[in-house]
């Protein structure tokens, strides 16, 4: 039994009300008196499913490629303008793409390829570089301490 804050009365179970702005536990009796009962939501329990663990696939951009890209939309017969329209960037960034100037991110470069039935990214392999662990032996109190 829990007592009511506001009349004192002993009962089996206070609900949640809100009463002049305020939030608190009270009796049915005052709640529905003094304020109104806060219907009480159920909690939901969050299943967190285990994920696959995706491998990020690391590429790179081919050495010049940005001649490729120059050469190719050349043969294409686009103009730089035209093929800025079809990645949807700016001339500029495309012009500093053939100048070597910038390099494109992923998403452009993709984009670029497909546009230009092109190979410009390379996957990069990866190798695992590791330290062999050294064995340190134990010390005792012997290795520490003097005896006389």
């Amino acid at each position: 039994m829990v007592e009511c804050p506001i009349c004192g009365r002993e009962v089996e179970k206070l609900v949640k009300a809100e009463i002049e702005g305020s939030i608190i536990e009270v009796c049915e009796d005052c709640a529905k008196k003094y304020g109104k009962i806060l219907e009480e939501k159920s909690r939901k329990i969050k299943v967190i499913k285990d994920k696959e663990i995706k491998e990020i696939e690391e590429v790179d951009l081919i050495e010049d490629f940005f001649v490729a890209i120059k050469k190719r939309r050349e043969e294409l017969g686009l103009s730089i303008k035209e093929l800025a329209k079809l990645v949807k960037e700016k001339e500029s960034v495309i012009k500093r793409i053939e100048d070597g100037k910038l390099e494109p991110d992923i998403n452009l470069a993709r984009k670029l390829e497909k546009i230009l039935k092109i190979k410009i990214l390379s996957k990069v392999e990866r190798k695992r570089v590791g330290k062999k662990k050294e064995i340190i032996p134990k010390l005792t109190i012997g290795d520490v301490v003097e005896i006389k």
